[in-house]
């Protein structure tokens, strides 16, 4: 059943109208609903650290640390490489969820891998060179505070985590996860 011209011309006139006249808001996107989904779509085991080891070879590192740190309190991660530190560009990109590096070559380059450590943790750290940023959500939004370290200026890139016991993995199989992704 075809519509009626005159219906057709009446919706083509709003649409012209809302185009010129009518309000415009954004949309509103609930930041932690859509990184959870995101995650949910990794499957594998350790992919946090798969993750962050493609980005230190994309980054051109030599030597990649993982230390777990533990105590009664309180458990940490820190990853980190010998790589490229971040430019002004790459410190961009890692507060944009999925816009990535228009070189695929190089880190990011679909700009969701970093957001992979927020099944870990939630709260991390970045700290490349003398610049730093952390990631903190209030409600479902995703805030960064960000700081340049003067006189503080090294050669790695890091990523510091505090997480739950539960989310340090058991050494043996972390192990053989290791000696298979070299």
């Amino acid at each position: 059943m075809a519509l009626k011209p005159t219906l057709i011309d009446s919706l083509r006139s709003l649409k012209s109208l809302l185009a010129t006249s009518g309000e415009e808001e954004p949309v509103k996107v609930n930041q932690k609903s859509l990184i959870d989904k995101m995650l949910s779509r990794y499957s594998s085991d350790y992919f946090v650290y798969r993750e962050l080891m493609q980005n230190a070879d994309d980054a051109s590192s030599n030597t990649v640390s993982i230390r777990f740190i533990t105590s009664k309190s309180k458990s940490e991660i820190v990853f980190e490489n010998d790589g490229e530190i971040f430019n002004s560009d790459d410190w961009e990109r890692l507060k944009s969820i999925a816009d990535g590096n228009p070189d695929v070559r190089k880190i990011g380059a679909f700009g969701v891998g970093f957001y992979s450590v927020f099944s870990i943790c939630h709260e991390p750290t970045v700290v490349s060179g003398a610049q730093c940023m952390s990631f903190k959500f209030k409600g479902d939004q995703l805030f960064i505070r960000t700081k340049v370290r003067k006189g503080k200026q090294n050669r790695l890139t890091a990523f510091y985590m505090g997480v739950d016991s539960d989310n340090i993995p058991e050494l043996d199989a972390f192990s053989r996860f290791l000696a298979t992704s070299m």
